[in-house]
């Protein structure tokens, strides 16, 4: 067989010579490799993903085209039983020709920013999470897929976040409201409401939207009026909005636009004559969330 594939090599070397090469001419002998990517049984896929909730489904696939010329597919399948994971897929010799991963049946529960995936080439059990080459970083959503080769590669903070919609704790009669950035997460503030139900006891009550480091305050604005006794009024705020006084029972207090929230930094309301029994609702926040690598 060596012998006749050599013997077609050597006859279409003799028509290009004389003028009538072939117009299709696949290269049999001493052939490219297929890839830079070479690995050994010794090297694994590592998969690392973040996510904000358990109970992911996605699939991983991969193929090697083995020295024989065989090629070998590998194949994940996965569901997340904690926020941050690891796992790894032991290989065969060859070329690493493809990886993929996609979604499975989430039913629409994992929006773009809500899980991030990074796939790359590693070894040794001890330190699984060191790649010697990333192929794949971004994050997976319902919907679409995430290859190597061909695909984006992403930071974690990078692209478009998940819009979470959600509640902080209702504060006690006489206190503030207080909302922290929790651990592994970068976000900005889309949109607030609260409400803020006053007392009998007369005294003006000024809200001010306060967003600070935990430390250090950094954005500090008053509402356009102050809120008298036994009154009820209902505070938004968004970026980029124009501050209005209290119209129908609703004052609205812009907030910085694009403002990136770090971890432990808050938004929170500090009232310059709030009364004992003055009594905060719950915030209604929506936020533009990533996640944030350790």
């Amino acid at each position: 067989m060596t012998n006749e594939l050599e013997l077609i090599e050597v006859l279409r070397d003799l028509r290009a010579a004389l003028g009538r090469p072939d117009p299709v001419h696949f290269t049999r002998l001493r052939a490219v490799p297929p890839g830079a990517h070479y690995v050994t049984g010794d090297d694994q896929l590592v998969i690392q993903t973040l996510g904000f909730t358990t109970g992911f489904n996605y699939f991983l696939r991969a193929r090697v085209l083995q020295p024989n010329g065989e090629i070998t597919p590998f194949e994940l399948t996965r569901t997340t039983t904690a926020a941050s994971e690891v796992r790894r897929m032991r290989l065969t010799e060859g070329f690493l020709l493809g990886v993929n991963v996609e979604p499975q049946s989430n039913a629409g529960a994992s929006p773009r920013g809500s899980f991030f995936v990074r796939v790359g080439i590693g070894r040794g059990e001890d330190a699984p999470t060191l790649f010697y080459h990333t192929l794949i970083s971004d994050y997976l959503e319902d919907g679409h897929s995430l290859a190597w080769p061909g695909g984006l590669m992403r930071a974690s903070v990078e692209g478009p976040g998940s819009l979470v919609s959600q509640s902080t704790a209702d504060p006690a009669a006489g206190a503030e409201i207080s909302f922290s950035v929790p651990a592994d997460r970068r976000m900005r503030i889309r949109t607030l409401r609260f409400q803020l139900v006053t007392a009998i006891a007369v005294a003006n009550r000024q809200v001010h939207i306060v967003l600070d480091d935990s430390a250090n305050v950094f954005y500090d604005h008053p509402a356009l009026a102050v809120q008298v006794a036994s009154t009820t009024v209902t505070y938004v705020a968004a970026p980029g909005v124009q501050a209005l006084t209290t119209t129908d029972g609703v004052q609205v207090i812009p907030l910085p636009q694009d403002t990136m929230m770090f971890v432990s930094w808050r938004l929170r309301t500090v009232t310059t004559g709030i009364q004992a029994a003055d009594d905060f609702g719950p915030a209604e926040i929506v936020t533009e969330d990533w996640q944030e690598e350790s």
